[in-house]
């Protein structure tokens, strides 16, 4: 196709088919087509002539040897099976495929070729398509088929490339709610505390002086008073107000509030005298 096309474009640069013939084969140069070449070249040196009549007969053996013998049933063949379905190509290259099967097969009923093309095409668009409640093609107009899967392909390519653009990225998920066993790195160990660790003569390990200044524990002593064997919850003195802190002293005034509102909502007994802030205090001293 190409040697033509420029054959066609410059018709002067070529006197006769020897010419044109002679052009096309200079362009084989590897596997079948250089052997083939090969041995008509040799054949001209032995006959003084290429064996071809013209370019038509030369065009008809190159046919003969490098196309198929019956390109309608290898065609035919292939859309029999799955091997020239979409797979992870888009539409556009589906499509050139399939048109050459059609072309070369002869199929020629609209109804045919639409069934084979939807046959092949990817599983998301084909359901886009035959979901369509609006604006479904006819069985019988392939090239609408064709415009429209190509137009579905496209809005999801796009649309997939628009997600992905603003996708963020989700936080690490929390080692305790991850379903899957996660290996933590072990840790290092620690540098030994001195430079070496197995005595020899004339180089003893030190002691370790800090053994002997290491706290002693400290017995468990009450916050209130500092006296050990009792908490702060037994202590003695935690109904003085010497010894309450803020939190405690502040709960205990608010009882006695609560508890001077209500005697004094009641009707006092002659005789009994109410309680004030002053009495508190003073008997808390």
């Amino acid at each position: 196709m190409s040697c033509r096309t420029y054959i066609h474009l410059c018709p002067e640069a070529f006197e006769d088919d020897s010419t044109k013939i002679v052009w096309a084969m200079s362009y084989m140069k590897s596997g079948r087509a250089n052997r083939w070449a090969t041995r008509e070249f040799e054949q001209e040196a032995k006959a003084g002539h290429l064996r071809f009549l013209n370019w038509d007969d030369f065009k008809d053996e190159f046919r003969k040897d490098f196309m198929p013998l019956d390109a309608e049933a290898a065609a035919i063949n292939v859309l029999e099976t799955t091997a020239y379905f979409q797979g992870k190509r888009s539409v556009d290259n589906y499509l050139d495929q399939f048109c050459d099967l059609i072309y070369d097969s002869g199929y020629t009923d609209p109804k045919t070729i639409v069934v084979k093309f939807r046959r092949g095409l990817d599983r998301r668009i084909l359901t886009a398509l035959t979901g369509m409640a609006f604006g479904r093609p006819s069985d019988t107009d392939p090239e609408a088929w064709f415009r429209l899967a190509v137009r579905i392909d496209q809005n999801r390519t796009a649309d997939e490339a628009f997600h992905v653009s603003h996708r963020q990225p989700y936080p690490p998920t929390p080692f305790m709610n991850c379903p899957l066993a996660i290996s933590r790195p072990v840790p290092a160990a620690p540098p030994p505390r001195f430079a070496h660790s197995d005595p020899s003569p004339g180089n003893p390990v030190p002691m370790d002086i800090d053994a002997a200044r290491k706290a002693k524990a400290t017995p468990d002593t009450c916050r209130r008073c500092g006296k050990t064997g009792h908490w702060a919850k037994e202590c003695d003195l935690r109904f003085d107000v010497r010894y309450m802190d803020t939190d405690e002293l502040e709960r205990e005034l608010e009882n006695k509030f609560a508890a001077k509102d209500v005697a004094s909502a009641e009707t006092p007994v002659e005789g009994e005298e109410e309680l004030s802030v002053e009495d508190f205090v003073s008997r808390s001293g």
